[in-house]
């Protein structure tokens, strides 16, 4: 079962903080690092030369996970940085889908999502909307024009009570575009699912 990990780092007056999906506080690792492979030069990550050096000591078997607390220790600015790791209990999704996400060219992002993006579900017989959590089960990331199975958390889940079951279409939003089409596998959520009532 999938998890979530918040990376915590204290680097001079600066924090950052990255939440990560896995399924063990090993496999988020790699994925922590990947994440602050992408966001490098953004005033709320990690600069390139960082990131380099953390990808370089991970690659050397450099870096050292301790745990209770769980920490990583490395070398940053030829001094020792230590990064934070809280784990959280397992999530529980309210249903697994599988995504279609539309193309550039089609209305599409112009970006990937990563895993814990959160886009609006809609029905699409339903005006109602809500924010969902999306924890990808394949991949940390999605392109535009890619299919995907896909964790769903939503929300305002009252509203959606006793709506949900097998091949319901949905669409994912960037109001005012749809960034995605869904189809649902299966409900997890006894409360959303039609069959339950």
């Amino acid at each position: 079962m999938i998890k979530a990990f918040t990376y915590r780092t204290e680097l001079g007056e600066k924090e950052f903080s990255q939440t990560i999906y896995a399924n063990s506080i090993t496999d988020s690792i790699k994925n922590w690092i990947d994440h602050i492979n992408d966001l490098k030069n953004e005033v709320y990550s990690f600069d390139q030369k960082s990131v380099k050096s953390i990808e370089t000591q991970f690659e050397n078997g450099k870096i050292k996970l301790q745990q209770n607390p769980n920490i990583l220790v490395y070398e940053l600015n030829d001094k020792y940085q230590i990064t934070y790791i809280n784990e959280h209990k397992e999530l529980e999704p309210d249903f697994i889908a599988e995504l279609e996400f539309m193309t550039t060219e089609n209305g599409g992002s112009k970006n990937y999502a990563y895993s814990g993006y959160r886009p609006i579900f809609k029905l699409t017989d339903k005006k109602e909307m809500t924010s969902a959590n999306l924890i990808f089960n394949e991949k940390q990331k999605v392109f535009p024009g890619d299919r995907t199975v896909t964790l769903i958390n939503i929300l305002w889940t009252e509203e959606f009570e006793n709506l949900l079951y097998p091949k319901l279409e949905f669409e994912l939003l960037e109001p005012p575009r749809m960034i995605a089409k869904g189809k649902i596998i299966e409900v997890l959520n006894k409360k959303l699912n039609k069959a339950s009532r």
